[in-house]
């Protein structure tokens, strides 16, 4: 049949700027979406705290969380999970609880292929 290799596509960047609706579908699902990491700050006009959290899947009825974080007003946190990231075919899904938020996902999605063996 063939070796099997992982193919990887450039890395997206999915920003959503000044996230108020009470949750977002992110980055749609398929198989070999790997969530690499974020970046995010508190964005209200009047400072204030913000919580959400991120979600693998396209709702967070069927979703796991992935990421829950809390903001004081005027914070900015990231986090980087490395070049094998986690996988989550389901889709990411924001779900903001309290507060405004700018929110940039790092994310890409692999394929399998195979070599032909001679």
């Amino acid at each position: 049949m063939g070796t099997p290799e992982t193919l990887y596509n450039p890395a997206l960047i999915d920003a959503r700027v000044a996230v108020t609706a009470d949750v977002v579908l992110a980055v749609t699902p398929s198989l070999g979406l790997v969530l690499l990491g974020f970046s995010c700050r508190e964005s209200a006009s009047s400072a204030a705290v913000a919580t959400f959290r991120i979600i693998h899947g396209a709702t967070v009825a069927e979703g796991s969380m992935v990421f829950p974080i809390e903001l004081n007003a005027n914070q900015s946190t990231s986090e980087w999970l490395g070049p094998d990231g986690i996988e989550t075919p389901r889709g990411l899904t924001i779900d903001i609880i309290a507060g405004e938020v700018d929110i940039t996902l790092f994310y890409r999605r692999k394929t399998v292929a195979y070599k032909l063996d001679n």
